[in-house]
């Protein structure tokens, strides 16, 4: 059996590596599983439109519902598509989670964020608090950007044509100052949650760290 003083020295060196694997960045810490709940995710080469959100200069009501299975989620991807100007960056955009209707209670809105000009594609936007869900209850994505009439900047966001299968959880919802609700076509979505899992590096270091230790302490 090692002397005391060296058991003692293996456990510090131990005790270092978990500090430094403390000091790492978040994302060498943790990997990311993504559990998708409902979704929509038609292409057939992006047939179909882009439709604007409601923002500052004009009042459209752009949504879609969906029945979530899982009682929470904290991540939303939507497919956008963002306009052409000089300025570089478009304003700022989010996601708004609504119970029953377009109109109903709100129960989460996603982190701000800002993309490209001339941009787009599948976008997550992610809720810094998980939105509580009610298994079996309807509710409505409705995205929204901060384009005004002085500095315009629409984004659209991709509604597959009605040549697509639908998803069978809810209907589109678009229409100016009043919704209407269609059901023979749908919003591009996916719901879920993210959730954080010690990455394979640390999980690796720690195993290596403990098992050299228990080495040490075995008797020759």
């Amino acid at each position: 059996r090692l002397a005391p003083e060296k058991e003692a020295l293996g456990m510090i060196r131990f005790l270092v590596l978990v500090l430094g694997l403390c000091c790492l960045p978040g994302r060498l810490l943790l990997a990311q599983s993504v559990v998708i709940d409902q979704s929509y995710t038609y292409d057939a080469s992006m047939t179909g439109g882009f439709y604007r959100a409601s923002d500052m200069a004009n009042d459209y009501n752009l949504g879609q519902e969906f029945i979530p299975s899982l009682s929470s989620l904290n991540f939303i991807d939507l497919y956008i598509n963002t306009a052409v100007q000089s300025q570089g960056i478009a304003e700022g955009m989010g996601v708004d989670i609504h119970s029953d209707n377009i109109n109903g209670p709100l129960v989460g809105t996603s982190d701000y964020k800002r993309v490209p000009f001339a941009g787009g594609g599948e976008t997550r936007f992610t809720f810094n608090n998980a939105v509580t869900l009610i298994p079996g209850e309807r509710y409505v994505i409705a995205p929204w950007n901060t384009a005004s009439p002085w500095n315009p900047a629409p984004v659209s966001f991709y509604v597959p044509g009605t040549d697509g299968p639908g998803y069978d959880g809810g209907r589109w919802i678009y229409g100016t100052f009043s919704p209407t609700y269609y059901t023979d076509r749908d919003m591009w979505f996916r719901e879920g949650i993210i959730v954080p899992e010690p990455s394979t590096i640390v999980l690796l270091a720690l195993g290596g760290g403990a098992a050299c230790l228990l080495k040490r302490r075995r008797l020759p």
